[in-house]
């Protein structure tokens, strides 16, 4: 076959299908949270020293009941509670990591996460080119075991979409927070960093 043949081919094949162009959900968009669906963790809490000089330690769970984040570009809303009480790597030596105090060989103390408020939207500070651009305020209630802290920080989303989707199918929200030790049980006041992941569908995955 000719070149001139084969460039008559190509402008005659039909042009692929263009993927459809992605956005955020409209305003006023209902996520959902549930303890039975989907049957996987979909939640996970994470402690680390902020000078890492000990190792982190990584909890993963459910959320205890039904919730909601409710999406708004201004100001978007939740209010749900998570509850983490298994841990990863919770054998072997525990004192050399940010809860070992808490968390001696093979006891896993119950984390649960309570989100109660969120703020209006800004541009998020210090993002690289791959983080989220813009964070919203959050408050709520970290607990470890028995000890209970009210904590505020910052929360960001990341849309997940299905095959060919326009609009996103869930959301994966992030929220960061800085807690003192003590507040969790440790012997020590240093701060220790903790970040909350969750996701949460606009339909929930079926059980």
């Amino acid at each position: 076959m000719t070149r001139a043949a084969v460039a008559l081919l190509l402008l005659a094949a039909p042009a692929a299908a263009q993927k459809p162009a992605r956005k955020p959900p409209p305003d006023g968009t209902v996520f959902r949270l549930a303890p039975d669906a989907p049957k996987h963790a979909t939640a996970d809490v994470e402690f680390r020293d902020p000078d890492d000089k000990r190792w982190p330690n990584f909890f993963y769970g459910k959320p205890a009941a039904a919730g909601t984040f409710t999406f708004d570009a201004k100001k978007p809303a939740g209010a749900f509670t998570l509850t983490c009480d298994k841990m990863a790597q919770k054998q072997g030596e525990q004192a050399r990591r940010v809860l070992g105090d808490v968390t001696p060989e093979g006891a896993v103390p119950a984390v649960t996460f309570t989100l109660t408020k969120c703020g209006e939207v800004a541009a998020a500070k210090d993002a690289d080119k791959n983080a989220p651009k813009e964070a919203f305020p959050v408050e709520g209630t970290l607990a470890v075991g028995g000890k209970a802290a009210a904590v505020a920080g910052v929360g960001t989303w990341k849309w997940n979409y299905g095959k060919d989707a326009e609009v996103p199918e869930s959301v994966q929200l992030t929220l960061r927070f800085a807690v003192k030790g003590t507040d969790l049980g440790l012997p020590s006041a240093d701060p220790v960093r903790v970040t909350v992941g969750c996701v949460a569908y606009k339909d929930l995955p079926k059980k």
